[in-house]
């Protein structure tokens, strides 16, 4: 049921509710609560009455309640008619706007309902439309005994039927059917009960009739103009406020409003509507720095529907704000490592969810010193969350997150942490260029687990479920030796560029370095005579050694200092070309290996023809280049 609310939410107490439009709430002191995207929201209104999602005004203002927003629309309105309005100029208005035709003049009393307008001025005539015709004088009766209209075209719009409530009691229906058989120009009123104290339909056509004895009865498909029966177990009504098919919203004589469901009979007191129940759902908990996670946030509103909110018009805090930040996109981002808690709140509800952000990627900088560990300052510090100050003047670090604040002077042992003194192992100081702390510090300040791993000599820091490594010098070297394995007896070797790098030949190179990349490929570092840096990768330890060991791209040994040819010949080597008169060497170092060979010998004279691909080949006759062929 879309209104029933029974734990009483309203702090105030002192002002209960009043009217209800299926959807928003009036308060007997002219507050009204409207239901927006955030849930239910106080409007900067004050109104007398709401309808259909419209608010009137004490100053005759109708105010439109939409999206959690009251929006100022028209003046000089007397009163909300259902689907209209009725302006104090007797003018009968479509609450979208337009102006409704064939009204009563100077109407003083209307209501709409669906298709079908009746609408009654001081004279006492009554003005009806939809099926009736177009401005049609339906009745003439004694206006100041008219309490109300309601009109309905019922449920699918193909009915015209409205009835009159007088003071006396007397309720009694006009049906466009309903003709006086002496006079098809009059109707003829049917009489539906005498004890009527007010009465309404519901958008399929029910009509509702609250009895002087505070009974409440309906009529039935069979017989619309017949009180069929009482709802069972409803008493001490004296108002219908509002009417849908599954539940009446009454006022009681009492004064306070009730809702009832007309299938289980239920019964509820009308009071502003609570959530219930709360869900916020992440994506992940654990989490590394840099990670995005959605947040799924629900609203169960008693009685209600369930309602997605997004994270954007959520009342969210997150407890350490420079671990964790909101973005516009409903997401979070995880800036730092450590543990949080992200809470929500609503409607008296709360809901947390804690987070933990660990580090995916080690952290240089630390320095292992005498027993003792240390750890990169100002990047340890970061990665945890906080900020990190320097003051040259008094050579001190002012470390914070929130409320607590660590303070570190250069060259000293002692740490000061929320204003009290904390002794540390070691002083701070600075290691290649980078000032570091002594990494029990975390222990004693901050409850962190301290692990050091001799092996690999690095340290590992955990804050409850949150991880971070910190790294020495040592760590990235042990680790590059067992990746590089047999390939450290090659770093400082020197070779002399051969086919590898046809702009460096014959060039010198000593290999610098090996690198182990990720997927177990290595880039070697060659560094030329000249200074400059050449690299290349290979894929595994194999290519390595292939390539170095192949003297179509490198040699072992200086090739000038090996052959002493003429200025001319090594000319034509270093450009590749072959040249007749030119021996088999010479050949092999200017083009290389051939892909076959071919020799003929007779009389003394030995040819042999050398072919390289299947369009160059040289011919040597005893030795010697006679005939070079080629595209």
């Amino acid at each position: 049921m879309a209104c029933s609310a029974p734990a009483g939410v309203w702090a105030g107490g002192s002002s209960r509710v009043v009217d209800f439009d299926g959807t928003n709430y009036l308060l007997e002191d002219g507050t009204v609560w409207i239901q927006g995207k955030k849930g239910y929201e106080i409007a900067d209104v004050k109104l007398s009455s709401i309808e259909n999602g419209y608010g009137l005004t004490p100053g005759g203002g109708l105010v439109g309640l939409d999206g959690g927003k009251a929006v100022s629309l028209a003046q000089g309105v007397k009163a909300l008619a259902g689907s209209c309005l009725l302006k104090q100029d007797g003018t009968v208005w479509e609450l979208g706007g337009g102006q409704v035709g064939g009204t009563a003049p100077q109407a003083s009393l209307a209501d709409c309902g669906g298709n079908l307008t009746a609408s009654m001025n001081p004279s006492g005539q009554i003005y009806a439309d939809g099926k009736f015709g177009s401005g049609k004088l339906v009745a003439a009766v004694n206006a100041e005994s008219v309490v109300s209209l309601r009109a309905t075209s019922g449920k699918d719009g193909q009915d015209s039927v409205f009835v009159v409530l007088y003071r006396t009691g007397k309720l009694e229906a006009y049906d466009y059917l309903g003709f006086d058989r002496a006079d098809l120009t009059k109707y003829v009123p049917r009489p539906i009960v005498e004890d009527a104290v007010s009465a309404d339909y519901s958008r399929s056509g029910m009509l509702a009739v609250v009895r002087k004895d505070g009974t409440v009865w309906h009529n039935d498909i069979s017989n619309k103009f017949k009180l069929t029966e009482a709802y069972p177990g409803l008493t001490g009504a004296s108002e219908i406020v509002y009417f849908s098919d599954s539940y009446l919203v009454l006022r009681m004589q009492d004064g306070k409003l009730e809702a009832y469901e007309t299938g289980s009979g239920k019964r509820f007191e009308m009071e502003l509507p609570a959530v219930e129940e709360l869900k916020m759902e992440l994506e992940a908990t654990d989490l590394a720095v840099g990670d995005k996670v959605h947040v799924s946030i629900e609203e169960k509103w008693e009685g209600m529907a369930a309602r997605t909110v997004p994270l954007a018009e959520a009342n969210v805090t997150i407890e350490k704000p420079s671990l964790l930040q909101k973005l516009p996109d409903g997401q979070l981002k995880a800036l730092a490592a450590g543990e949080t808690d992200v809470t929500v709140v609503s409607g008296g509800q709360s809901r947390t969810v804690h987070v933990t952000i660990s580090s995916n990627q080690a952290l240089e900088g630390g320095a292992y010193l005498d027993g003792t560990m240390y750890l990169p300052l100002k990047g340890t510090f970061k990665e945890l969350g906080y900020s990190v100050a320097w003051d040259s003047g008094s050579k001190t670090f002012t470390v914070k997150q929130g409320s607590r604040v660590i303070q570190l002077k250069q060259g000293s042992a002692s740490a000061v942490v929320d204003g009290k003194p904390l002794a540390m192992p070691g002083k701070v100081q600075t290691v290649g260029g980078t000032a570091v702390f002594p990494a029990a510090l975390l222990k004693s300040a901050l409850g962190a687990s301290l692990d050091w791993n001799s092996s690999y000599q690095y340290m590992t820091v955990t804050m409850g479920k949150a991880v971070m490594q910190i790294t020495t010098p040592r760590t990235d070297q042990i680790i590059r030796q067992e990746k590089l394995g047999g390939l450290t007896r090659l770093i400082g070797k020197s070779y002399w560029i051969n086919h590898f790098d046809s702009d460096y030949r014959f060039q010198k190179v000593t290999i610098e370095d090996i690198y182990p990349e990720q997927g177990g490929s290595f880039t070697l570092y060659f560094r030329l005579v000249s200074g400059k840096l050449v690299s290349h990768t290979a894929y595994d330890a194999s290519m390595v050694s292939e390539l170095l060991g192949n003297s179509e791209n490198f040699l072992t040994a200086d090739p000038y200092k090996t052959y002493k040819w003429s200025q001319s010949t090594w000319s034509l080597v270093k450009q590749e070309k072959v040249a007749v008169g030119m021996n088999k060497e010479q050949v092999l170092l200017s083009w290389g290996r051939p892909s076959s060979k071919s020799v003929l010998s007779s009389r003394g004279i030995t040819v042999e023809t050398w072919s390289y691909g299947y369009s160059n080949y040289v011919t040597f006759t005893n030795g010697k280049v006679g005939a070079v062929y080629g595209s």
